[in-house]
């Protein structure tokens, strides 16, 4: 779900005879989403498993994905880059769909490679800098501020009002919207009850830990999205499942994601997130009920 591309297959993508972006900016919302119907050029070659999502070049230096599911994303990518010095994609539109959870979001392209392409072939030395540059990208999220006036910091997207979670440990339909801290572990506590009740889960399993703040979280920091340019520079894409977790959240969700890089890959992702093993098994503890016995 990255909008991003290879400098050596812009040819392929027929990049250049696109226009700019100072040439689009002036159409129309229904304008833009003709150019998407119309684009064969769909960038995103392995959709995200939770989210059948495709992401369109439109322009030599835009895309539009499609579906994104709420304003938040837009609001999230606005709010790091005001609030980071991390590189992320520039808004150039946001425009409602036809149902709240089928939007367009207009986007700057990046090109380069993303770390699930290219890392092999980085040196050691170059891999040693991403790590230690995701490193500190968390540590930046972290100290981003809860935006919403008039609401006491609360779990999940980005935005005014409370907002459903989505992504790894949510369900294929998602959970919430939760108005405290209380009621997410509340909701995590219950998949562990059933768990344990269907048998799926020991009777010693470990309980959800709330004992570390929420704080921003990207929550899908896959090597798939975070791209290298032609400068080396680190860019972080994807903001769609982002919102205020525990803190915990952005290493469990990683350590899934980033095993694909070989056996040191968990060992990288406690480098960049922390080390919050004990915290990610709960989620392995209740795997059932997020999938088999997710109704229950």
């Amino acid at each position: 779900m990255a909008p991003s591309v290879p400098d050596a297959r812009a040819t392929e993508f027929g990049q250049e005879s696109l226009k700019p972006w100072s040439d689009l900016q002036h159409l129309s919302d229904n304008a833009l989403i003709g150019l998407y119907r119309e684009s064969k050029l769909d960038l995103v070659a392995d959709p995200h498993p939770l989210a059948n999502t495709s992401v369109r070049l439109i322009g030599r230096d835009t895309v539009i994905k499609f579906p994104s599911i709420s304003p938040s994303e837009a609001d999230t990518l606005r709010l790091v880059k005001a609030s980071t010095t991390i590189p992320v994609p520039s808004v150039r539109r946001f425009i409602p769909g036809d149902r709240p959870d089928a939007n367009y979001l207009v986007m700057e392209l990046i090109p380069g490679r993303t770390l699930e392409a290219c890392w092999r072939q980085l040196s050691l030395w170059r891999k040693f800098v991403v790590v230690w540059t995701l490193r500190g990208y968390v540590r930046q999220l972290r100290r981003v501020p809860f935006q919403a006036a008039r609401h006491e910091l609360r779990p999940g997207p980005v935005g005014e009002e409370p907002q459903e979670c989505n992504g790894l440990f949510f369900t294929d339909y998602g959970a919430g919207p939760f108005l405290t801290y209380g009621d997410l572990v509340e909701w995590f506590t219950h998949k562990l009850n059933v768990a344990q009740r269907m048998k799926k889960a020991p009777p010693t399993a470990t309980p959800f830990d709330q004992s570390l703040p929420l704080v921003l979280t990207h929550y899908d920091l896959a090597p798939r999205n975070l791209v290298l340019d032609n400068n080396n520079n680190l860019w972080v894409l994807d903001w769609g499942f982002t919102g205020f977790y525990p803190k915990w959240f952005e290493y469990a969700a990683m350590a899934f994601a980033w095993e694909q890089l070989g056996w040191y890959g968990r060992l990288m992702a406690q480098l960049i997130a922390g080390f919050y093993e004990k915290q990610r098994r709960f989620f392995s503890d209740i795997s059932w009920a997020l999938t088999t016995g997710v109704m229950m």
